[in-house]
């Protein structure tokens, strides 16, 4: 495995590379700057290029698809689509689900700010922000899209394919950080779990 640069939290990357199994052709939707290798598998990128985090040009070996749009990939192009911290960012995640599955032949990946998770009912209480949602994330990082986990089972299951894994990622925040946003008590712990992450299977006949 190989990694380049930032993104999300690199936390969920093992469990995404537990989880790819015999792929040999993978799609990294939303890829950022974040540049990784699995197994040998080749691995084609796309993302929306926005220009965010201070970005001052085109992202490089990646393919700029408006991820809101149709897909420029033909039907069952890839064994796997991966999306690390993406969908929050799109307007509608059933035509993400619709599109990721369309082109994938074994699995459709995803992971996503856990706005369900302790910390952020915690957080939300006394700020109105859901975890990953709050006015600078919003503004700086194009999150969009709070998505709860009964939404991913919904979408899934309405394009035609079965949620094969549901997982949580945990990774403590920062005590200062966490002290500013007034959820250290929860933040902190080793069970903070962060992240959603979901795996699509193809349905079962």
């Amino acid at each position: 495995m190989m990694q380049n640069g930032i993104r999300g939290t690199m936390a969920v990357w093992p469990v995404i590379f537990d989880l790819l199994g015999d792929a040999k052709l993978i799609l990294d939707v939303g890829c950022g700057e974040h540049v990784w290798s699995y197994k040998g598998a080749v691995i084609k990128r796309c993302d929306n290029n926005q220009d965010y985090r201070d970005r001052s040009g085109p992202l490089v070996g990646c393919r700029n698809v408006d991820l809101n749009g149709k897909w420029p990939y033909s039907d069952d192009r890839f064994d796997t689509v991966v999306a690390a911290d993406v969908i929050e960012h799109l307007e509608n995640p059933w035509h993400f689900f619709r599109e990721a599955t369309r082109m994938a032949t074994k699995s459709v990946i995803v992971c996503t700010p856990n706005v369900e998770s302790v910390m952020s009912k915690k957080m939300f209480s006394p700020t109105r922000f859901l975890w990953g949602f709050n006015r600078s994330e919003r503004e700086n990082s194009h999150h969009i899209m709070p998505i709860f986990l009964w939404q991913v089972k919904k979408a899934i299951k309405d394009v035609g394919w079965d949620v094969g894994v549901i997982k949580k990622v945990s990774l403590p925040v920062p005590k200062r950080r966490a002290a500013r946003l007034s959820i250290a008590d929860v933040a902190c712990q080793k069970g903070n779990e962060r992240w959603l992450l979901a795996m699509a299977v193809p349905r079962s006949r």
